[in-house]
């Protein structure tokens, strides 16, 4: 993606996935110049990095469109989408461990 935006496409992509929102966040904040050593330590070419200007970031939640904030220290903020998989994540835990509690009681 970073490779078709730095070429000058225009690129737009809807998502779900807090992996694809994280890897633009480090897409981002490799951008700087000052982090070009760990650019290189974490093998991202110059042409894989992007420039928070060429990005935007839109909310889709309860009917409304709302542009989210992209920084060059943060990447995109998407406290919306790890609210979700905080709640998510809580649930499978509740139920994986009442399985769990259940299959102990039934031994």
């Amino acid at each position: 993606m970073a490779r078709l935006v730095n070429a000058g496409l225009n690129v737009v992509i809807s998502t779900h996935s807090d992996y694809i929102v994280r890897e633009f966040n480090t897409m981002i904040i490799l951008n700087e110049d000052k982090i070009g050593k760990v650019r290189k330590e974490y093998k991202y070419k110059p042409e894989e990095v992007l420039d928070p200007e060429k990005v935007g970031a839109y909310l889709f939640d309860n009917n409304t469109i709302k542009p989210t904030k992209i920084t060059s220290e943060d990447g995109i903020f998407a406290t919306t989408l790890d609210d979700v998989i905080a709640a998510t994540n809580d649930v499978n835990d509740r139920i994986y461990y009442a399985l769990r509690k259940q299959a102990r009681q039934n031994d």
